[in-house]
C-alpha cells in the first residue's frame, strides 16, 4: 500500500466521515480549514465561504491570528444509526403564499396557480384568495377576500365550500384543486370581476394552509451525505394532528429524528461556526455562527 501526501503544512485536527468513508476535513493554523470529498483521488481544497470568512469581522480572515487561535479546533459529528438519534429535522407546517400581478388590460377572471404540496400526506385545509391594488394592500386591506374549503373523501377532493366576497361560483368547475401524484398541483380560481380592468385589483394572492391527520407519516429528506445519487429518508407517524397557525410557531411543527446526518463545527475567536452540509461537495457550505 502506497501512502498519499496531501500537504506539507502543519495540521492541527483531522476528521474523516463515517457515513461515506471518503470525505475528510483538516484544520490548520488560525482558522484555515480544508475539505477533501474523495481522499482516494482528490487533493484537499479550502472550505470557507463569505459568511465563514467574515465571521470575526473587520479585516480578520482565516489564516490570521485575529481570526482564530494558532490551533483550530474542528469536530465532525454524525448519526449513522445510533438509537435514539441525536439530531432531528423540523417539519414546519407554515402557510404558503402565491401571488400574481395582473397586467393592465386583462380580460380574464379565471386564473390557475401551480403549487408544490410539501408532503405526500398533506391535505389542503383552506385557501384564502385576496385581491388588491398592491401586495401590501392585498394583505392588510384587500378589495375582495374569500376562502375555499375543500372536502376530502379519503385522499380525493370531492367538493368545495366558499365564503367571502369576489368569487364566481356559478359553475362547480370554477374553483378546483388538481392533485398530482408528483405533488405538483394546480389550483384554479375564478373571480366575479375582471382584475386590472377598471377595478384596480392588480394583485391576486393565495394563502394556502395545509393539515396532517393523526396516523399520517411525514418525511424528511437528506441529500447532504456526500454519497452520489443517494437521498436518505427519515419518517415519523403523527400521534396528534398537525395544523397551521401563525403563533406560536411551536404549535405547528413536528420533529423527525434523523438516523443519518452530519454536522461540522469549527472553533474561531469567541464563537463556533457550524454547517450541516459539510459532506455535500456539490454546494458551498452554509455556515451559522453560535
Amino acid at each position: 500500500m502506497n501512502g498519499i501526501t496531501y500537504t506539507n503544512s502543519d495540521a492541527y485536527g483531522i476528521e474523516v466521515s463515517k457515513l461515506n468513508g471518503k470525505t475528510a476535513f483538516v484544520s490548520y493554523n488560525f482558522g484555515s480549514i480544508q475539505r477533501n470529498t474523495n481522499i482516494y483521488t482528490n487533493p484537499f481544497a479550502n472550505f470557507t465561504d463569505i459568511l465563514y470568512s467574515s465571521a470575526v469581522g473587520g479585516s480578520a480572515s482565516p489564516g490570521s491570528p485575529s481570526f482564530s487561535g494558532v490551533n483550530t479546533p474542528v469536530s465532525l459529528w454524525e448519526n449513522w444509526g445510533q438509537v435514539p438519534p441525536a439530531d432531528s429535522a423540523i417539519l414546519w407546517n407554515k402557510v404558503d403564499t402565491l401571488f400574481v400581478k395582473v397586467t393592465s388590460g386583462n380580460t380574464k377572471k379565471k386564473f390557475v396557480f401551480n403549487y408544490t404540496r410539501p408532503q405526500k400526506n398533506s391535505y389542503y385545509d383552506m385557501i384564502i384568495v385576496r385581491t388588491g391594488p398592491t401586495y401590501k394592500q392585498a394583505i392588510t386591506s384587500p378589495s375582495y377576500i374569500y376562502t375555499l374549503y375543500p372536502t376530502y373523501t379519503g385522499t380525493s377532493i370531492t367538493s368545495y365550500a366558499i365564503s367571502g366576497t369576489g368569487f364566481d361560483n356559478s359553475n362547480t368547475a370554477n374553483h378546483q384543486i388538481f392533485l398530482n401524484t408528483n405533488l405538483l398541483d394546480s389550483i384554479r380560481i375564478t373571480l366575479n370581476h375582471t382584475p386590472a380592468n377598471g377595478s384596480n385589483d392588480t394583485i391576486i394572492m393565495l394563502n394556502i394552509a395545509n393539515r396532517y391527520n393523526v396516523g399520517d407519516w411525514v418525511y424528511a429528506e437528506n441529500s447532504d451525505l456526500g454519497i452520489p445519487n443517494y437521498t436518505h429518508l427519515d419518517s415519523i407517524q403523527l400521534t396528534a394532528p398537525l395544523s397551521y397557525t401563525n403563533s406560536p410557531i411551536t404549535s405547528n411543527i413536528v420533529k423527525i429524528p434523523q438516523t443519518k446526518a452530519a454536522r461540522l463545527a469549527i472553533g474561531i475567536k469567541n464563537s463556533v461556526m457550524l454547517t450541516k452540509r459539510g459532506l455535500n461537495g456539490d454546494i458551498s457550505p452554509a455556515w451559522i455562527k453560535i
